[in-house]
């Protein structure tokens, strides 16, 4: 199909120019000259001559405090936005992409400073843009070669396809030397901030990044650095020199008045590649192939057409902070405090003043008071003014100050703080909540509910502005990036073609904004940690695979993208469990030779203890000598029998023989006591020998690690048969009488 004619397509261009906000309406042009002269403090200028100049600096305050904020939370470019994988074998894909467009953006560009102008004009100006375009830049470098033979030149020239020229000389002996001009590539992605004044947009739009709408950009530019665009030369040299535009131009200067410095340069006479030109770059959707609606990028200087071709988008990215239902421009967030700096200004302008005219008051003279009225108007410190008689001098009598006016200026302060949404403790200068009365976390619980407003605009910056910038820079990277090269992303460093990674429209942000919010973030990671270790149930589960990966997380949370240099690549295999200590072997075969004598004494006990009753009960059974039969017998003396078998059988400690026939209740008491004492006179150092072996045997089980499962099993086994011995021992204790026990050792 045939393209419509250049005049064709410059009188529809015309038409949608002059649509535009840029160039037809002069309201938010005006506007943002009156911010700009205000943040720069140069307004409200003063009320008459002679009087104070001070300005309240309430625009600056309020955009530089908003500005600081954000800045804190983007501009150190912490994994703010991230392509979401398309399937699990685009997980590691996705993640080289969003590191790649990472590089893009804060290394190859300057990310912080793009941030920072981008939030400042949307402040200021109620829109801040930026263009994404390619940029197919070479540099030429020029080397040196000497005493190079020609097969060695001939093998350099072969490999090398990017020399433009060279120069090759011989000297006496044969040798080649010269010079050789390569021709290097600097292509890449570029990112640039457009002035508010060159952005184009067509009126009433409800979004200014919406796709296929009217956009554009109108900017002063060389013939040389059109040339270098790729423009072929004669028709740039074409073109007429242009002036006007100084609507554009009043602006600008405003910008720069301050500096003193003219924003466009100076054209050298008679140089042509220097002389400045107006291009305007701009986007529209229409038929120009008589086929369909397309979007169009078209590029006009004059009255000529220097290009004109379909594209899939446009390279503009809008970031509008304050939105406004249904309009691409938002609030002009610096505009709202103009009212509170005019006011300030005045209150405090009236208090200098009146501070002025009370140290320095006017005077009533009489005509003819005064010897040499120069003595009165020099007010000349410790000076004397000769009068013609007493009442010749008398101060002028000035109004008292209003006793409001401070209070006004506290009123003017809190208006601020309501308008802006940024309070004094958000910027660290409230005394009374910043005080060592207050803990530290309500300080960051105030700090934090008096960022709210500034929350809303960081979802507002990602949203419309980040999410956008990301996806575009991919979009013109895999587009463009034909080559692969090497670089360290994706924890190392990878070869990274762009080209082979696909189109991407899904990607998650995340901003964490406010003090100490990353902080703690990273301290939920030390608590889980701590959870998982110390959870009997859950720290099986908790291997070093996962440990490894909650840390990498947490480094993460402190700008640590790569924790490689601090973590293994592999976790470390379980280790070996541990000798046994021989110390403590040396102590379990004491115990258990102190157990098998405990046993052996035990049963020697209870083999006595059945002679003595035996004994006991010959006696009972045989008649005395009068034919009477033993006081012992009968139900009591079963009852004592059964009593003291019951108990364990203890020996008397005396040497002397014991008279087991006609035993009596006192004599069968005195041998129990015995029998007892024998053994709990031994049983203390028994049971200290049994708790510290125990003690040693619970170290081993908490020491060994979790995979050692059958070291620890028959750990517990041994601990817990432990544990009966030294339960029974206990026991035994508790049944003696210690209050009896001296007394049977004595006997």
């Amino acid at each position: 199909m045939t393209k419509k004619r250049d005049d064709e397509i410059i009188a529809l261009l015309d038409a949608h120019i002059r649509d535009s906000v840029g160039h037809l309406d002069r309201t938010l042009a005006t506007e943002r000259e009156k911010v700009q002269a205000y943040y720069d403090g140069e307004k409200p200028l003063p009320q008459h001559r002679g009087g104070a100049s001070y300005v309240s600096q309430d625009v600056y305050n309020a955009v530089e405090g908003v500005k600081a904020n954000l800045l804190e939370t983007f501009g150190g470019s912490h994994d703010l936005i991230e392509f979401e994988p398309q399937g699990p074998e685009d997980v590691a894909m996705a993640r080289q992409a969003t590191e790649f467009t990472d590089f893009v953006v804060f290394r190859q560009n300057p990310g912080y400073r793009i941030f920072h102008d981008v939030i400042h004009d949307s402040l200021t100006a109620r829109l801040g843009v930026v263009q994404i375009y390619w940029d197919a830049a070479t540099e030429e470098r020029t080397e040196t070669f000497e005493q190079a033979s020609a097969d060695q030149l001939a093998a350099a020239l072969s490999d090398a396809d990017d020399i433009v020229d060279f120069t090759i000389d011989r000297d006496e002996g044969g040798m080649l030397a010269g010079t050789l001009t390569r021709r290097i590539s600097r292509a890449q992605c570029r990112i640039e901030n457009v002035p508010p004044e060159e952005f184009l947009l067509r009126a009433g739009e409800r979004d200014a990044n919406e796709r296929g709408v009217f956009k554009g950009r109108r900017t002063r530019k060389t013939r040389a650095q059109l040339k270098a665009e790729g423009f072929p030369a004669r028709l740039i040299d074409d073109l007429p020199a242009e002036g006007g535009d100084w609507d554009v131009a009043a602006e600008t200067m405003e910008r720069h008045r301050v500096t003193g410095a003219w924003p466009f340069g100076d054209d050298m006479p008679g140089d042509a590649d220097t002389a400045r030109l107006w291009v305007y770059d701009c986007y529209l959707t229409a038929n120009l192939d008589a086929t369909r609606p397309k979007l169009w990028n078209i590029v006009v200087s004059g009255r000529s057409v220097l290009r004109c071709d379909q594209v899939a988008d446009d390279p503009f990215v809008a970031c509008n902070l304050l939105r406004r239902p249904h309009a691409a421009f938002g609030s002009n967030y610096a505009d709202k405090v103009v009212a509170v700096q005019n006011a300030k200004t005045v209150l405090t302008r009236s208090i200098l003043n009146h501070a002025a005219v009370t140290n320095n008051p006017r005077f009533v003279v009489v005509k003819g008071g005064l010897v040499n009225p120069r003595e009165l108007i020099d007010n000349r410190f410790g000076g004397i003014v000769n009068v013609t008689r007493p009442d010749a001098i008398t101060p002028m009598v000035q109004a008292p100050l209003n006793p409001y006016v401070f209070e006004t200026v506290q009123l003017m302060d809190a208006d601020k703080e309501d308008v802006t949404g940024v309070s004094r403790l958000a910027q660290g200068l409230n005394k009374d909540a910043i005080s060592r009365q207050n803990s530290a976390a309500l300080v960051g619980q105030l700090t934090t509910l008096s960022m709210q407003r500034a929350k809303v605009m960081a979802r507002n910056f990602i949203e419309d502005f980040l999410k956008g910038l990301y996806l575009k820079v991919y979009a013109v990277v895999i587009a463009n990036e034909d080559r692969g090269r090497l670089f360290d992303v994706a924890g190392g460093w990878n070869a990274v073609s762009p080209a082979e990674w696909g189109g991407r429209t899904k990607v998650r942000a995340s901003a964490r904004i406010g003090y100490g919010e990353q902080e703690k973030e990273a301290q939920l990671f030390l608590a889980l940690h701590g959870l998982l270790a110390g959870d009997p149930v859950l720290s099986p589960l908790y291997g070093p695979g996962q440990r490894q990966a909650l840390v990498a997380e947490y480094l993460k949370r402190f700008g640590i993208k790569d924790p490689s240099p601090y973590l293994a690549a592999d976790p470390p295999p379980p280790p070996p469990a541990p000798p046994p200590d021989p110390a403590q072997a040396i102590q379990l075969e004491t115990m258990r030779a102190a157990l098998s004598q405990m046993q052996i004494q035990n049963q020697v006990m209870l083999r006595q203890q059945d002679q003595v009753e035996k004994m006991a009960a010959l006696n009972h059974a045989e008649p005395d000598a009068g034919g009477s039969r033993c006081p012992q017998a009968g139900p009591q003396g079963a009852h004592r029998r059964g009593r003291d078998r019951a108990g364990v059988g203890r020996s008397h400690t005396g040497g002397r023989p014991m008279t087991v026939h006609q035993p009596d209740d006192a004599h069968i008491a005195v041998v129990e006591r015995a029998l007892r004492a024998r053994i709990l006179l031994a049983q203390p150092a028994v049971i200290e020998a049994f708790e510290a072996v125990m003690t040693d045997l619970r170290d081993q089980i908490v020491a060994q690690a979790p995979e050692a499962q059958a070291t620890r099993e028959s750990l517990f086994h041994q601990h817990l048969g432990l544990q009966l011995i030294l339960g029974q021992l206990k026991a035994w204790d508790a049944e003696g009488h210690p209050e009896e026990q001296g007394a049977t050792a004595q006997e």
